[in-house]
């Protein structure tokens, strides 16, 4: 038989949840908006175990907890699983090709994205390419060698450029 909870049980209860839920949102770094689902889902499985609920083993409240803490567990296990088996290495080796990885495989405007399955549109970039074409064709030939000026300190820093573009397009405003 189930019990007959009150008004202030049922809240108890709730917060209870919530607090699990917060939990496996944090443990799991995962967004904020999840946390209703989640609170919903330990609620769900407290409702599916009451029916082993005694009340002579203990109170009501300590067998939701221990039902919460359980199912929690179980939440962040199968979630952090799922990433691990998600995860993919570019070194990787290419299957059947030899000494190739799958970094090896992939062009520089697809990159890591396209390898996890989003899109990635060859004909968007190539239409890219050409607007930034027309762009640099349309300027006039001071503000052209401002560009080729910051395209030309490009090195092999973590950004992608030794210096600032800002230090850049001073010290070649000023050379000029």
């Amino acid at each position: 038989m189930l019990p007959t909870l009150s008004a202030e049980a049922l809240q108890a209860l709730d917060r209870d949840a919530d607090r699990h839920a917060l939990r496996i949102v944090r443990v799991c770094r995962i967004p904020q908006r999840e946390r209703e689902d989640l609170r919903q889902e330990l609620l769900t499985e407290l409702l599916r175990r009451l029916k082993h609920f005694d009340p002579d083993r203990g109170s009501l409240g300590g067998f939701a907890s221990v039902c919460f803490s359980h199912h929690a567990a179980r939440l962040i296990e199968r979630i952090l699983r799922g990433r691990t088996a998600m995860a993919v290495s570019l070194d990787a080796p290419l299957p059947g090709a030899g000494s190739l990885t799958i970094a090896d495989a992939l062009a520089n405007e697809d990159g890591y994205g396209a390898l996890m399955g989003q899109a990635s549109d060859a004909v968007a970039t190539l239409e890219r390419r050409l607007d930034l074409g027309r762009a640099l064709a349309s300027l006039p030939l001071e503000q052209l060698r401002h560009c080729v000026a910051i395209a030309e300190e490009r090195g092999d820093a973590p950004n992608g450029f030794t210096r600032s573009r800002s230090t850049v397009f001073r010290q070649h405003v000023r050379s000029d």
